[in-house]
């Protein structure tokens, strides 16, 4: 009941987003700020988001989104909010800091069709014809239901694996299948002062002595 009644009052104080100028000359900037985060507030579902990384929160202890960006049809860019459940979530164990900004790496398993991700990666075909199942591992980021560590037969599905890794001050990432990486790059994120930005964003309650996140 008290993790509902916390649920409850995160929607109840929800406040719409606003930039504040810093001098008065950049008063009409600070309003045309406002209105572009509230665009991109309400185009994401931000709110959704936001509930369901706090719920993750109280009651497993951590939880994160990706904002990243997607080009449109039309040739637009437009910001995207994607949401991992906390066990489809991986981090760095001797991070200690609440919003694991002392995280060497970072990153998420996504569950996906074999057939989506070979028209994803048709250059990773040979590979990932060759992949069986494997009989070491956690069952934390199995499919639901379970069938397959990395490889699930009954529907032919893949687990594919996102981590986001620092070296040498610049964030990288790594799109993976067990030993079968299917792309990679450089993080194209910067902050205001330019410094290299990992999109992958989480967020704990709690930390024990041993690191360990709890809500």
């Amino acid at each position: 009941r008290k993790v509902e009644w916390l649920k409850g009052l995160e929607v109840k104080q929800r406040t719409d987003p606003r930039a504040f100028p810093r001098t008065p000359k950049h008063e009409m900037g600070a309003e045309a700020s406002t209105d572009a985060l509230r665009f991109v507030a309400d185009n994401t579902e931000w709110d959704k988001h936001r509930s369901a990384v706090w719920d993750n929160m109280l009651v497993e202890g951590f939880g994160g989104v990706e904002v990243v960006h997607q080009m449109t049809r039309k040739g637009d860019v437009e910001i995207v909010i994607n949401h991992y459940p906390w066990d489809r979530l991986f981090y760095d164990p001797h991070s200690r800091r609440h919003d694991f900004s002392d995280a060497r790496y970072l990153g998420a398993v996504v569950w996906m069709d074999k057939a989506e991700v070979l028209e994803d990666f048709p250059d990773s075909e040979k590979d990932i014809e060759a992949l069986s199942s494997e009989s070491i591992g956690t069952d934390t980021y199995d499919d639901r239901p379970k069938h397959g560590l990395w490889y699930a037969r009954k529907r032919s599905r893949l687990k594919v694996c996102l981590v986001w890794y620092k070296k040498n001050g610049q964030w990288y990432w790594c799109r993976f299948i067990r030993d079968i990486k299917l792309e990679s790059g450089e993080s194209p994120y910067v902050g205001q002062d330019g410094d290299s930005v990992c999109p992958l964003i989480l967020e704990s309650a709690f930390i024990g002595r041993d690191n360990d996140r709890y809500g």
